[in-house]
């Protein structure tokens, strides 16, 4: 447990000396929001791995250069998304539009907290321009006798 908990603050220091700590802790929170969206994603899709989906790994590259670089994905005609891509778009504004995700980070990212607001806007227009899926859960309530 030492070594990982050291494995991850050498992780930190290396991606702040890269970036600088602005910019290394807006990596670290979207590379966050963006993997934990498509581990979500697994979870509700029976897909083992994110890593092993490859429509999810198109889906989580294009977001990440989107929101990072503000590259916008090239539009491919006649290609329908699968669930678990328009799964991960909706899991990932959800977690980026929330309340807390830029407040907790505002003060620390300065300028680029409205940066990464307006690319997470930009993100969400187009993705609500887009085919959508909906989710549902089923509730049974089981009685015992």
């Amino acid at each position: 447990m030492q070594q990982t908990f050291r494995d991850e603050r050498v992780f930190d220091e290396t991606v702040d000396l890269h970036f600088g700590r602005i910019g290394g802790d807006l990596l670290i929170g979207v590379v966050g929001a963006v993997f934990t969206a498509a581990s979500e994603v697994c979870r509700t899709q029976y897909i083992e791995y994110w890593l092993d989906d490859a429509a999810l790994q198109r889906e989580a590259a294009t977001t990440l250069r989107f929101l990072i670089g503000g590259e916008h994905p090239k539009p491919e005609p006649e290609v329908t998304p699968t669930v678990a891509e328009l799964l991960m778009r909706q899991i990932v504004l959800r977690i980026m539009t929330s309340d807390s995700w830029v407040a907790q980070r505002r003060e620390r990212l300065g300028p680029y907290a409205d940066l990464i607001e307006a690319r997470v806007r930009d993100l969400q227009e187009r993705y609500e321009s887009g085919p959508k899926v909906v989710i549902s859960t089923i509730s049974v309530l089981i009685e015992s006798y």
